[in-house]
């Protein structure tokens, strides 16, 4: 088994930059530049790096994004660091990669079957919604501090985990419409938590299910005003 660092500028004929046994790495360090940089950990091909940590420092500057693509049966998870603005840690399988060395603009996750997205800054006010057809994207800040924006598609789970704290969410139209999405759990945990339904379309197939716990608080559930 090989690891291979592609410069993939040239979607079409990608150059390989680095190859090497995968026995004989233990950690990636990856540092941007400050143009846009993307950074894609690709899993199709199936199974994991065996506990590989990547440190990805995208530099200041630019639109920086990292892309997760699963082998369409594991779990991910993001969580996001209150320590900086878009800062957090990726884990797919027992794999680490992690970027709270400087924040990222866009976290995209697709072919997961399980996502999880978990904030540890307190209060948090975060919004559901479909930058484009077929993707979802989740976004506002934990304890005033903005996360990266968490987009995803073909994930056929998702949970959000605020934590403790006065939270809000809100959920605009066709926010849950992302391609293959089945389940959606939001959990806010201790205190007065509200959770806005901004629309009646919020794209998810009519067969998929949503649940909201708000923990054991005063929390409320808004939906939309009718005409």
């Amino acid at each position: 088994e090989t690891v291979q660092l592609l410069d993939a500028s040239d979607a079409t004929i990608p150059v390989v930059l680095e190859e090497r046994a995968l026995a004989d790495v233990s950690e990636i360090v990856i540092v941007g530049s400050e143009l846009d940089d993307v950074l894609t950990v690709d899993y199709a091909y199936g199974g994991d790096f065996g506990g590989l940590t990547v440190t990805f420092d995208a530099g200041g500057g630019g639109d920086d994004s990292l892309r997760l693509v699963g082998d369409g049966a594991g779990s991910a998870s993001f969580r996001a660091d209150p320590a900086g603005s878009g800062a957090g840690v990726v884990e797919f399988g027992s794999d680490r990669i992690d970027f709270s060395v400087s924040g990222l603009d866009v976290v995209e996750i697709t072919a997961v079957d399980h996502l999880l997205l978990s904030t540890e800054g307190g209060a948090d006010n975060l919004e559901i919604s479909s930058p484009e057809s077929g993707k979802s994207q989740v976004s506002g800040t934990s304890a005033g501090v903005a996360i990266a924006d968490l987009v995803f598609s073909d994930v056929a789970n998702v949970t959000v985990d605020t934590g403790d704290g006065e939270d809000n969410i809100a959920i605009r139209e066709h926010g849950l419409g992302a391609s293959g999405l089945e389940t959606v759990s939001l959990s806010t945990g201790a205190g007065e938590d509200l959770l806005n339904v901004e629309s009646a379309d919020l794209g998810i197939d009519p067969s998929g299910a949503v649940t909201f716990d708000g923990g054991g608080d005063r929390d409320a559930i808004a939906g939309p005003s009718a005409g």
